[in-house]
């Protein structure tokens, strides 16, 4: 899910899919993302692109939806604007990286690992380069762009298939090896003897000058309070698990959210993540808008269009705020 609890999914290219909801038919062609909102079953397609094979999304700590595609592209969502069904954005538009053709992709929030490289990406390629790497992240120019790149993990040896990346509450990073030496079902029968069905791996991926976090905070259990101080939580996983308990507890949720998001008290990143809660909980504070519109950020700035876009029905004056930051002068908002 995406911190306002939307279910983003994707098919690739060849596919012609159709969904049938309460709403009426959703259509999808070739490589197309979709938004489920699971409060009222809606589907819609997100965007459209001719760049191949969507796999991995990622999202980072103000919002931003990152997306792997199997030609080896991260995509900035924010580059991909909603597209009518048939219009496709081109190849390779908004690209943040790529290195190699491969799925697997985390954005880095970790105390164990260098400042420097938080909100940077964790990507892994798996053919024709077997390698995990690490980039920093900028928006100088307004698209994400990386600036870095550290190989962290790599192999001559074909059979190291390091299929997708995480990052656990401990802050070590783990990779998902697929572990065979061929892949693709249009290349290989599924009946091919050299398929390995038993040796997959997972390897842990730490920095061993930097330490290794071993008591997390408790999210299962916790009641509304607890989770809500949560949201000011330095790791984004635990930020994404709290924000999940607190969308499941409902609307008596809401009083623990406005105690840690009260202007004057709380930071633009909390008021933040509150906006993303109270909006999955079906509720809009203007006057938390009003104080992130004025974010010296601009990547939380960034953020309050979204927060339009999917409250707009509670919003009278979405227009006016959406002017607001099309003025704006960072290009990224």
């Amino acid at each position: 899910t995406d911190p306002m609890g939307f279910v983003i999914f994707a098919d690739g290219v060849f596919h012609r899919s159709q969904f049938e909801t309460p709403f009426g038919v959703v259509r999808g062609i070739d490589s197309t993302t979709y938004r489920l909102d699971p409060r009222s079953g809606r589907v819609a397609p997100e965007w459209r692109t001719m760049t191949p094979n969507p796999w991995k999304v990622a999202f980072d700590r103000h919002g931003n939806l990152l997306q792997r595609f199997g030609g080896g592209h991260l995509i900035d969502g924010l580059g991909q604007v909603w597209t009518p069904l048939g219009v496709f954005h081109p190849y390779g538009t908004a690209t943040v990286l790529n290195y190699a053709k491969g799925s697997g992709l985390s954005v880095i929030s970790s105390p164990n690992f260098p400042d420097d490289l938080q909100q940077g990406y964790a990507t892994a390629a798996l053919l024709g380069s077997y390698t995990v790497s690490l980039s920093r992240a900028s928006a100088t120019d307004g698209p994400l762009v990386a600036a870095s790149r550290l190989d962290v993990l790599s192999s001559k040896n074909s059979t190291f298939r390091p299929v997708d990346v995480e990052f656990g509450l401990d802050g070590a990073l783990y990779v998902s090896d697929f572990s065979s030496l061929i892949i693709g079902h249009a290349q290989h029968a599924m009946r091919d003897p050299q398929w390995n069905h038993e040796r997959g791996r997972i390897w842990r991926v730490v920095h061993r000058g930097r330490p290794v976090a071993r008591d997390w905070p408790r999210i299962e259990g916790a009641d509304a309070g607890q989770l809500a101080a949560l949201l000011d939580h330095p790791q984004d996983l635990v930020r994404h698990h709290a924000r999940i308990e607190l969308r499941k507890l409902g609307a008596p949720a809401v009083p623990a959210v406005e105690r840690v998001a009260q202007p004057g008290g709380a930071s633009d990143r909390v008021r933040l993540e509150a906006c993303w809660v109270l909006l999955a909980l079906g509720e809009v504070r203007p006057a938390w808008l009003d104080a992130l519109a004025r974010s010296p950020d601009p990547l939380v700035r960034a953020a309050v269009p979204a927060l339009v876009r999917f409250g707009v029905e509670r919003l009278p004056d979405a227009a006016a705020r959406l002017g607001l930051a099309a003025a704006d002068p960072n290009p990224r908002v």
